[in-house]
C-alpha cells in the first residue's frame, strides 16, 4: 500500500515517537510510506529506515503557515496516488478534509487522536475524524464519542506500541538514581519540578540519590533554575539536566527508577525498570498490578488523577519505590516486560493499523437535511420522516442530521445557529433542501434568502446539494425569483413536487435546468402510519357520535376569513348531522383559528395532534375540510371524502392533479350560504361512485412518483461514498 503519515512535527514527543514507530513498523512490512510533518530530531530515524520525509509547517496553527502546509499537502496529493493517509493531528486531517472534498479522491482517510484534545465551539467546527478514528486509549474514545459526537463504531482503540527490541532489559541501573523524561513544556513538566522540589529532602534520607531530568521545552529555563537552586542547597549536582535526547533507550539503561507518563513509562516497563506515574494530567504513583488497569486506561497519562500531583505525593511514592523489597521488585518489573510484549509491542500496534486500513469500512454517506422542520408542523414533520425513512431504506449505513427548531436533540442543529450550521455543512457530504415549498415569499422574503443562503454555503463547503420534492413559489418580485433560480442552478439535483413548480422551475431558470417530477414525500409513507388507539384527549368520546363527524383543518394565514368559514361548517355538519372536530396541523399559526371555529362550531379541539392521532381521526370520519396541503394528502390517502379549501396555490395544484378539479375557493364576499353551495358543488361533482377507482389510481400514481425520487436521491448520496 502506498500511505501517506501527517504529523504535527517530527520532534521529540508520544505522537511523534508514536508516528516515527509507525512508519517504520509499516516499512518493514513492504509499504510505501511517505511522512509529511515539521523538521525535529526524529527525523534523522526517517533518513536511516530510508523513509520519505516532506517537510509542512503542520504545528503552527497561524493562517500563513496552514495556507503553506495546504499547498503542500495539495501538491502531493495530486500527484501520489495513495491508499491511505493517516492524519496524527487535528490540523492536519482538517487540511486533508478539505483536499479531498474539494478534488473528490477516493484514498481512506484515518485520524488518531493522541489526547483528550480541548473543547470549544471553534475547535469542535475544525475537527475532523476521517473514515475511521483511531484513540490510544479508552478515555480519549469515550471523550470523542461525549464531546465531539463520534460514533462508537467509527473509533477503534490502538494503544502505543513500543519496539520491545530496541527497549530490551540489560542492567538494573545505578542505586538509587531516578530518570524523568518529556518534553518541558508548561503543560507537561509538573514531574521534572516536582523532583527538583523535593531532592534535598530526599537526599538527606538517600545520600547516593541521582537525579537527571531529560527533554527541552518553553519551561526548560525555569526548571534549570529550580534545580540549580537545589543543587546549591545540597551542595553537589545530584540533578542533571540533559536537554533534548533522540534516543532515551540508553538513558533508561543508567537509572532504576523512571519517573513519567504515557509513552515513556511504556518503554520503561519494557526495559524492566521500576515506573512512578507522575505528570501534569495527573498521578498513580509506583506502577504494580493493582493500578495497572486503571493507568492503561488513559494510556498511562493518569488522566482523572489530578488530585494526586502534589509534592508531598511524588516524595512519598519515590521513598516507597527505594525501600520495596528486591525480590519484590523484580517479580512487578518481569510482570510489566511481559505485560508490554503482549498488549503494547509495536509488532502488535503494526498489525492492528494494517488491518485497519485494509478493512472493508465503506464510507458512510453523511447528510445533512434543511428545511421546515421543528416548528410544530405535522405535515412538514412527516415529510422529514417519509424522507429519513426512505433514505435509511435505500442506504442502511447513511448517518443523517437535520437543521431542525433549536437543535436539542442530539443529531440535530439549530436552524438559528450559524456556528453549528456550518459545523454540520462541514462534516456533510450532501445537503438536501428538502420538502416543503421552501423557495417562495408568500409567507417570507427572509425564509427564501434562509434557504438560498444555505445552498450557495454547502457549495462553498464542497457539498453536493439537492433541492428534494420542493414546491416552487409563488415568487414576487425579480429578487426572489432570482435567488430562488441561482438556488436551482446551483444544485447537483433537483426534484419538484407538482407539475406547476415543473414548468416553474424551467422558466425561472431559462431551461438550463430540467428537474425530476415527483411527488410530496408523504405519499412514499401513505398507509404505513401506525394506528393511535386512545384517541381520546377530551371529555367527549369521538365513538360517541357513531363515527358522524366531519374532520376540519384551518390555515390561520386566511386571517378573517376563517370565522365565515366556522359559520358555514357549522351550518353544513347541523344541516348533516355531524359533530366537527378541529385539529391544528401548525401549532404556531394554526391554533388561535382553529380553537375560535371550535367555539362557533361548538366542537371538539385536538389542538397538539399527532400523526397517529391524525389518522386516527381521519380515518373515521365522514369528510375531511382542509385548507392545509398534507392534510388533504392524510385524507384522500385514507379514503375520506376530502374538501380541498384553496388557502394555499400547492392544494389547488394537488386537487387538480389527484381529483382533476380546483379547490373550493373562499373570498372576502363569500357569505355561510355561498360557501357551502360550493362544498356541495364540489362534493357532487368530484365524489360519483365511478370515480374512487380513479383516485386510488392517480394516489397510487403519486406514490411511485415519491418513491422513486427518494431512490434517486439515495443514488445522489451514496455516490459521495
Amino acid at each position: 500500500m502506498n500511505i501517506l503519515l501527517c504529523g504535527a512535527s517530527m520532534g521529540i514527543g508520544g505522537a511523534e515517537t508514536h508516528m516515527l514507530t509507525l512508519a517504520i513498523g509499516l516499512a518493514e512490512r513492504g509499504n510505501k510510506v511517505t511522512v509529511v510533518a515539521e523538521r525535529g530530531k526524529l527525523c534523522e530515524e526517517l533518513k536511516h529506515h530510508k523513509i520519505k520525509f516532506i517537510r509542512a509547517p503542520l504545528s503552527s496553527d497561524k493562517i500563513t503557515d496552514m495556507i503553506k502546509s495546504y499547498k503542500v499537502l495539495w501538491k502531493l496529493i495530486e500527484r501520489t496516488d495513495f491508499d491511505i493517509v493517516h492524519a496524527h493531528s487535528r490540523i492536519s486531517a482538517f487540511l486533508i478534509d478539505r483536499i479531498r472534498k474539494k478534488r473528490q479522491k477516493s484514498f481512506k482517510f484515518v485520524v488518531t487522536a493522541h489526547a483528550r484534545y480541548r473543547t470549544n465551539r471553534t475547535l469542535k467546527l475544525a475537527s475532523v475524524w476521517g473514515d475511521e478514528c483511531i484513540a490510544v486509549s479508552k478515555d480519549i474514545k469515550h471523550h470523542l464519542i461525549k464531546n465531539y459526537g463520534v460514533f462508537d463504531r467509527k473509533i477503534s482503540v490502538v494503544p502505543n506500541g513500543v519496539n520491545t527490541k530496541k527497549y530490551f532489559p540489560s542492567g538494573s541501573g545505578e542505586k538509587c538514581s531516578v530518570l524523568f523524561v518529556s518534553r518541558l513544556d508548561r503543560d507537561c513538566s509538573a514531574g521534572a519540578i516536582g523532583l527538583c522540589h523535593i531532592a534535598p529532602t530526599l537526599f538527606e534520607k538517600f545520600p547516593k540519590l541521582k537525579i537527571t531530568v531529560a527533554g527541552g521545552g518553553n519551561d526548560f529555563k525555569s526548571v534549570k533554575l529550580i534545580a540549580d537552586r537545589a543543587n546549591r542547597i545540597m551542595g553537589k549536582d545530584v540533578i542533571t539536566l540533559t536537554g533534548y535526547q533522540s534516543d532515551i533507550a540508553p538513558l533508561i539503561e543508567r537509572h532504576e527508577y523512571i519517573v513519567g507518563v504515557s509513552r515513556v513509562a511504556l518503554e520503561a516497563m519494557a526495559m524492566k525498570k521500576s515506573v512512578i506515574l507522575f505528570g501534569n494530567e495527573g498521578a498513580l504513583g509506583r506502577l504494580t498490578d493493582e493500578n495497572l488497569e486503571a493507568a492503561a486506561s488513559s494510556n498511562f497519562t493518569c488522566r482523572g488523577y489530578k488530585k494526586n500531583v502534589s509534592d508531598e505525593f511524588l516524595f512519598s511514592e519515590i521513598q516507597k519505590a527505594f525501600t520495596t523489597d528486591e525480590k519484590k521488585k523484580r517479580k512487578i518489573v518481569a510482570d510489566m516486560r511481559e505485560i508490554v510484549i503482549k498488549r503494547y509491542s509495536h509488532e502488535l500496534m503494526c498489525d492492528t493499523i494494517l488491518k485497519i486500513y485494509e478493512r472493508d469500512s465503506r464510507r458512510e454517506p453523511k447528510i445533512l437535511i434543511g428545511g421546515y422542520y421543528g416548528r410544530g408542523n405535522i405535515g412538514d414533520e412527516r415529510v422529514l420522516s417519509a424522507l429519513c425513512r426512505g433514505l435509511k431504506r435505500n442506504i442502511p449505513d447513511c448517518r443523517i442530521r437535520v437543521i431542525k427548531g433549536n437543535g436539542n436533540d442530539r443529531g440535530e442543529v439549530g436552524r438559528t445557529d450559524p456556528v453549528e450550521i456550518i459545523k454540520a455543512l462541514s462534516w456533510s457530504d450532501v445537503y438536501v433542501s428538502g420538502g416543503g415549498s421552501l423557495f417562495q415569499n408568500f409567507t417570507s422574503t427572509r425564509s427564501l434568502i434562509y434557504y438560498w443562503a444555505l445552498i450557495r454555503l454547502a457549495k462553498m463547503m464542497n457539498n453536493k446539494v439537492a433541492v428534494f420534492a420542493n414546491g416552487i413559489g409563488p415568487l414576487k418580485g425579480k429578487l426572489a425569483e432570482k435567488l430562488a433560480a441561482d438556488a436551482l442552478i446551483r444544485a447537483d439535483y433537483v426534484s419538484v413536487r407538482d407539475m406547476e413548480s415543473f414548468f416553474k422551475a424551467i422558466s425561472l431558470t431559462e431551461g438550463k435546468i430540467l428537474p425530476q417530477l415527483s411527488a410530496d414525500p408523504v405519499f412514499s409513507v401513505q398507509g404505513e402510519g401506525n394506528r393511535h388507539k386512545n384517541v381520546e384527549k377530551n371529555k367527549k368520546s369521538l365513538m360517541d357520535f357513531g363515527g358522524h363527524y366531519a374532520v376540519v383543518a384551518l390555515n390561520g394565514r386566511m386571517g378573517k376569513l376563517n370565522r365565515t368559514f366556522s359559520f358555514a361548517i357549522k351550518d353544513y355538519c347541523s344541516r348533516c348531522g355531524m359533530l366537527p372536530i378541529f385539529v391544528s396541523m401548525d401549532t404556531k399559526n394554526d391554533v388561535r383559528a382553529s380553537r375560535e371555529g371550535a367555539e362557533i362550531c361548538r366542537g371538539i379541539l385536538f389542538e397538539e395532534s399527532d400523526i397517529n392521532t391524525l389518522y386516527d381521526i381521519i380515518s373515521r370520519s365522514s369528510i375531511a375540510i382542509g385548507a392545509r396541503l398534507h392534510f388533504v394528502i392524510f385524507a384522500l390517502c385514507q379514503g375520506v371524502k376530502t374538501v380541498p379549501i384553496n388557502a394555499d396555490p400547492k392544494i389547488n395544484a394537488l386537487s387538480g392533479e389527484l381529483l382533476s378539479a380546483s379547490a373550493v375557493n373562499i373570498g372576502r364576499l363569500d357569505t355561510v350560504y355561498s360557501i357551502n353551495k360550493k362544498i356541495n358543488c364540489f362534493l357532487q361533482a368530484n365524489y360519483k361512485y365511478d370515480d374512487a377507482y380513479e383516485r386510488e389510481k392517480a394516489i397510487d400514481g403519486m406514490k411511485t412518483r415519491a418513491i422513486a425520487d427518494i431512490q434517486r436521491l439515495s443514488r445522489v448520496c451514496d455516490q459521495t461514498s
